[in-house]
């Protein structure tokens, strides 16, 4: 029987947004590494953050890519065309014991050109959340046009890893 780092007692099998993929704008367009993962913790390689795949219960596998230092993650999607967007939503993962952190910052920006970025939304953990493990989302709502959709996401000084699985862009 193995160590769980995180408490599954109210957990029994897999998550379930892993269950099935989920339908959304950015599945199967072309992501653009500017802060590249680690080859360690690849998913299934460039298009695990959009190939409608969430993630399990364990970082491990072809669902979560891992990022660390520098920027952490920088990441553009290409949605081929100006586009109407409502909601963009990524999820991140903490758990503690193996040094994976939810962000100290998010940001989410648009672009038509893929040059001129414009911030949607950002935001800035103060103090990481002394939780061992959870999943959570960043996410932003709202009405704007775009061709572009980066997001980025990096750590403070304490450093450690970002985990996340999909950015789904409705």
């Amino acid at each position: 029987m193995g160590y769980n780092f995180f408490d599954l007692r109210n957990e029994r099998g897999r998550r379930k947004e892993s269950l099935s993929p989920v339908k959304h704008l950015a599945l199967g367009k072309p992501v653009t590494y500017r802060a590249k993962y680690t080859e360690k913790y690849r998913a299934t390689g460039d298009g695990a953050l959009t190939d409608g795949q969430r993630g399990d219960w364990v970082f491990k596998g072809d669902r979560w890519q891992g990022f660390i230092g520098g920027e952490c993650m920088d990441v553009v999607i290409d949605l081929g065309a100006e586009t109407e967007l409502h909601e963009v939503s990524a999820d991140f993962l903490q758990s503690m014991g193996v040094d994976i952190a939810f962000p100290d910052s998010v940001e989410l920006l648009v672009s038509n050109d893929a040059q001129n970025f414009t911030s949607l939304s950002r935001r800035d953990v103060p103090q990481h959340d002394k939780r061992e493990y959870f999943i959570e989302p960043f996410t932003w709502k709202g009405n704007v046009k775009a061709r572009y959709v980066r997001l980025k996401a990096k750590q403070g000084a304490e450093g450690g890893w970002v985990f996340c699985d999909e950015v789904k862009v409705w």
